[in-house]
């Protein structure tokens, strides 16, 4: 143990040396310059979110995810009457989606959730967890990619779950979740066999997720099963961080045609005050240093999260994690992008 206290003295001669002609290779902005929006309990308000495509339209985005597709919460597409038939309504997502395509952008749809007829007794209803009925999930997803490939639109990413690791029944197995998956491909390829597929979306890259493990062992036992990409999340300080998107790289890049970081971004703090480092400059020079490390991971389809901070009585002083405020100010991580 040092003794108390420690006097730190800095070199006076740092040097910093840059070469000018050195090149890290393209910037892909078709495949880097992604966002995602979670399912803040503002999303329910459609123009809180649609409000802000222009800016981000502006800053060069490409695609934008979201989840929790399959709850009623959001966007209430599907019912059942008393019948038990399953209706459809799909002016809500329209309402998100149709903007956002006017503009030149893409969703990437993230399937998480049930709809409530078929979330199981007792659960709360935004758990990643078995339907009650896998057929009808299957047919409510099928529906909504038909929808689409209708008016016209095909060919876009298409994930299941959203961190099942952290927002999930915690009897829901790893081996649950691949038959949930088998059905969502089964469904999405009908509706429009060029969507892209994959999962499941896990919270970190490593293999301490059940869900990660055992989506890759049912792809080994059956390569018939579709698996465009494989994705996780990660929130981490730089080095960390630049350790996951390289750890996830190399245990993912020969499983699936693409790895999609499917959210990432400084420690997620969604109540860290205005100093915080997703406020500033500081979150601003971090996102720089991570997307010229993702730009030379070539298979890596990165999504930034989030595009817009939510809203509460705190974010409106204490900020949160997007590119833009809950009224559409731009921080200085927005400009990195841009």
């Amino acid at each position: 143990t040092p003794p108390w206290p420690v006097t730190v003295t800095a070199d006076p001669t740092p040097v910093i040396v840059a070469d000018c002609g050195a090149s890290a290779g393209p910037f892909e902005k078709e495949r880097l310059l992604n966002v995602a929006q979670g399912g803040y309990s503002a999303m329910r308000n459609l123009d809180y979110f649609t409000e802000s495509y222009d800016d981000l339209k502006q800053a060069g985005i490409r695609q934008i995810r979201f989840d929790c597709f399959m709850y009623d919460h959001f966007f209430w597409f599907s019912s059942k009457d008393a019948s038990g038939k399953i209706t459809y309504d799909f002016s809500r997502v329209d309402k998100l989606i149709l903007p956002l395509l006017k503009l030149g952008m893409q969703p990437q749809m993230c399937l998480m959730g049930n709809p409530s007829y078929l979330c199981p007794e007792g659960l709360d209803k935004w758990c990643n967890a078995m339907p009650t009925d896998l057929k009808a999930w299957g047919d409510v997803a099928q529906a909504l990619v038909a929808h689409y490939v209708q008016l016209g639109h095909k060919g876009w990413y298409w994930e299941c779950a959203n961190e099942p690791d952290s927002f999930s029944d915690p009897r829901w197995t790893g081996e649950q979740y691949v038959e949930l998956y088998r059905v969502m491909a089964s469904a999405v390829r009908a509706a429009d066999p060029t969507a892209k597929m994959g999962g499941a979306a896990c919270n970190q890259p490593f293999d301490w997720s059940p869900y990660n493990v055992a989506l890759l062992k049912a792809k080994d036992q059956d390569p018939s099963l579709p698996l465009d990409f494989v994705s996780y999340h990660t929130y981490q300080s730089v080095n960390r961080g630049d350790d996951d998107f390289q750890h996830g790289y190399k245990r993912y890049e020969k499983r699936a045609p693409e790895l999609l970081v499917t959210e990432w971004g400084d420690l997620c703090n969604m109540d860290g005050g205005v100093a915080a480092p997703m406020n500033s400059n500081v979150g601003a020079s971090r996102t720089a240093r991570r997307l010229s490390l993702l730009a030379r991971l070539p298979k890596v389809r990165p999504y930034f999260f989030s595009a817009k901070d939510g809203w509460s009585a705190t974010t409106i002083l204490n900020g949160d994690v997007g590119l833009l405020t809950f009224n559409n100010h731009r921080k200085a991580t927005y400009y990195v992008l841009k």
